[in-house]
């Protein structure tokens, strides 16, 4: 039997809002994707020299004080709505989301250490007229990527008989079952 741990190895270096708006803005640049002030231009980024985070993913670009995000005596949004399929949303309603300002990595985020398991206890034995062997086996591996794991149950059994000098007959049998989870959610 053995017991440990898996982790991942050196995974990518993930860009954070910072380092992305800053590629955004390259790669427009680049492009020639420029307006008439010689700056790129975009919803969230804005169009100056170089890209400003915004307070706020919805409204696109908007910052704090902009009337759209404005909040009641509760603290509640005025102009929310999740109603996207409604006449006024993204005009005077908005599905009002705060900005990440810092990033998050998604890759330390679903990548985890993970135990993994094996387990297997055989039999065997015989004489000059037969012999036998039967081994079980449990595996579990869960997985270091969140909901996934593969457990595995086996059985195996062989046995060889000696009818005469020249003649054997045995069998080979083995049988296992597995269930797997992936991170299709």
């Amino acid at each position: 039997m053995y017991y440990g741990t898996q982790q991942p190895g050196k995974t990518l270096s993930m860009l954070n809002t910072d380092e992305y708006a800053k590629l955004t803005w390259e790669s427009r640049i680049n492009a020639g994707a420029v307006g008439g002030n010689g700056n790129p231009a975009h919803a969230q980024f804005g169009n100056g020299p170089s890209p400003v985070i915004p307070d706020y993913i919805f409204p696109a670009g908007a910052m704090e004080g902009d009337p759209r995000v404005a909040q009641d005596a509760n603290g509640n949004y005025i102009n929310y709505s999740s109603d996207i399929d409604g006449a006024e949303f993204n005009k005077t309603k908005w599905l009002i989301t705060k900005a990440n300002k810092q990033g998050t990595n998604w890759l330390d985020e679903i990548y985890n250490p993970a135990p993994i398991q094996n387990h297997q206890i055989g039999a065997s034995g015989g004489n000059e007229s037969g012999r036998y062997a039967i081994s079980m086996n449990y595996f579990d591996q869960k997985g270091i990527m969140m909901y996934t794991n593969y457990k595995r149950y086996s059985l195996r059994t062989n046995t060889e008989f000696n009818i005469n000098k020249r003649v054997r007959i045995g069998e080979n049998f083995q049988i296992a079952y597995g269930e797997s989870e992936s991170a299709r959610r």
